[in-house]
């Protein structure tokens, strides 16, 4: 093997390394984007801890006709900057967003 062939044997698999590096990146950001792309997707009364699953909870906790209007009443906030807070758990179920 003269120096010209293993040079550029060299060269081939630096070549094969930097491919591989860059579809790994690849495959990994275009993950990132999917996941994100899809968590966004989802609407809010089907993400754990939304307001729709913190009534549909009180609902299910609530045994006579009063708790249930207490509930419907109820304003559950995850946080103080969610705009979604000044919606009541009965309009929700009146929405339909609560099963």
């Amino acid at each position: 093997m003269n120096g010209t062939e293993r040079k550029a044997r060299i060269a081939a698999f630096n070549r094969r390394e930097r491919i591989t590096k860059l579809a790994i990146w690849l495959a990994i950001v275009a993950f990132l984007i999917i996941y994100a792309w899809t968590w966004r997707r989802r609407a809010p009364w089907e993400n754990p801890g939304s307001v729709a699953v913190l009534c549909a909870e009180r609902y299910h906790q609530a045994r006579t006709l009063a708790d249930t209007q207490v509930v419907d009443v109820a304003k559950p906030f995850i946080d103080k900057a969610d705009l979604v807070a000044s919606i009541s758990c009965g309009e929700l179920r009146r929405a339909g967003r609560i099963k």
